[in-house]
Order: structure tokens, then sequence, then C-alpha cells
């Protein structure tokens, strides 16, 4: 099943990201160069833009992955005991079977870390819950994912990701996302003649994001309008020296596919454009 199929590849896709970021390298393409304003004496600039580039880029996937599940009513919608949906109760809520909470369970992802992504979903009607996602306008999608390393000794990477969002206007050939992402990044690299240690917690708030139907199906997550804020907390520490803490907010309008970015940080402020995505 396609959906299923995406679980994996994005959550793979995550860990290559996360692993280009935390080792400091990325190409000059994954760089905003348009209307850069940057103070040149803030060294962490380039780093957490970067990471926060990661972050939006995985919850635009994510708008994708919710609105390609309103498309299911297409073919008669969903039905417990379907061999890659269960509806089940949600983990950690009172939610009975009746609620319409479809949940997958994906563990091990095919990589030497531990691995496991839960995705929920339930259909809407306006207010009301649907057991399945015919006359549904609207649906919420949960996701959680969290990758820890089982030797701590070398190098590794932690990840703990949860996001809530909600769609609606699926009936429709505009519909209007909002929700949270939380993210929770840890690392160690070992250099030659260095060791770093970098800790993130990155929120993310979307407020009436849009995505428009391309022709008769939603296959992209692209937005055209709406905006985001990005709250980033930093900690970088090489070696014995003292860890440099730093706090950072991005303040996100998405405008057709592109960025417009306010970067607002202790004795900074900095505005920049860049493409997001293809419309």
């Amino acid at each position: 099943m396609r959906f299923r199929k995406s679980l994996i590849l994005t959550g793979l896709t995550a860990l290559v990201a996360f692993g280009l970021i935390l080792s400091g390298c990325s190409s000059d393409d994954d760089q905003p160069t348009t209307n850069r304003n940057t103070d040149p004496t803030n060294q962490m600039l380039d780093m957490v833009t970067a990471q926060v580039h990661v972050q939006l880029d995985s919850v635009v996937s994510h708008f994708e992955t919710g609105l390609s599940m309103s498309q299911v009513k297409s073919s008669g919608g969903l039905e417990n005991g379907d061999s890659d949906l269960r509806l089940v109760t949600l983990p950690g809520e009172d939610a009975e079977v009746s609620d319409g909470w479809y949940v997958w369970v994906v563990g091990d992802l095919g990589v030497s870390l531990g691995d496991l992504r839960v995705d929920s979903m339930q259909y809407r009607s306006g207010d009301d819950v649907l057991d399945d996602a015919l006359g549904a306008d609207g649906l919420v999608y949960k996701h959680a994912f969290v990758s820890n390393a089982t030797d701590t000794s070398a190098d590794f990477g932690n990840i703990s990701l949860d996001g809530d969002l909600g769609f609606t206007g699926t009936d429709s050939d505009t519909a209007m996302v909002a929700g949270t992402f939380e993210v929770a990044l840890s690392s160690k690299h070992i250099f030659e003649d260095s060791t770093l240690w970098q800790n993130w917690d990155i929120q993310i708030a979307v407020t009436d994001a849009q995505v428009a139907k391309d022709g008769s199906s939603w296959d992209t997550g692209c937005p055209c309008a709406g905006t985001a804020e990005v709250t980033v907390e930093h900690s970088y520490q090489k070696n014995s020296f003292p860890p440099i803490l730093t706090s950072w907010t991005y303040n996100v309008t998405f405008a057709s596919g592109s960025l417009q970015v306010d970067v607002v940080k202790e004795n900074l402020n900095t505005s920049y454009e860049d493409e997001l995505c293809a419309q």
C-alpha cells in the first residue's frame, strides 16, 4: 500500500537528513540564497537555518501523507481488518474502537538503531468523528517517530518527533492545515582531534497553511499560503569547553511553494526568501 511504503521511506529520509546536519555537511543548494541579510559574526546561523529547513521539509511531507489519506474515500473508505490498516484505540487516549482511529505501527525500519514509528488518523465531518472516509471533509493525523542509538560510545544521533495535524476542506480544491510538531535531537560526533555534542529542541506551530489540489487528486503537500513559527533551543559543545546555548525564532510565511522567513535572536535580526517545494 502506498501509504505504508511512505512511512518507511519518510523515516529513512529523516535519518539521512539528520545525519547530514549533525555532521555539518550540506551542499550550497541546501542553503537559502536570496535576500540574505546575515550577521557574519554569527557563526551558528547557517547551521541552525539548515536544521530548520530539514524539519520544515519533514512537516510538508506529512501534509502530503495526511492529504493522500483523504483520497481513500474514492475507493470506498477504510474498513476494520484491512491488511495494512487497523481500527484500534489510539495509545494514550480514552478512545474506543468506534471513535474511528486508524493506527499504523512500524518498527525496525532496516537501520541499526532502535526505531519506532506510530501514525494515527481519524476522519471528520465538521466536528463529528466518522468511522470511515465516506462523507469526510477533514481528518486528524498524528505522527510519532523515535530513533535511539544502541551504542552511544561511538558516533550517534537520536531523534524524537511528535506531530499533530488537523486538515479541513479535504472535499474541496484547497485544504487548510494547522497543527504542531515537536522535535528533540541529540548527537555525538568523534573527529580526529575533537568530539562534538549537539542537542536540539525544535517546536513548530503551523497556522492556516493552505494546500491546493493538483487536478482531481492530492498529489502534493506543498503549501501555497499560511504561516508557521519555529522556535529552536540549541546546545553546541566541543570537547570539554562549556556548551554554547542559543535560542532562535523563525517566523515563516508560505507563498506558492516559497518561504519568506524572519529570524529573531538576541542581537540578531535577519530575513531571507527560499524555495520550499514545487507547486
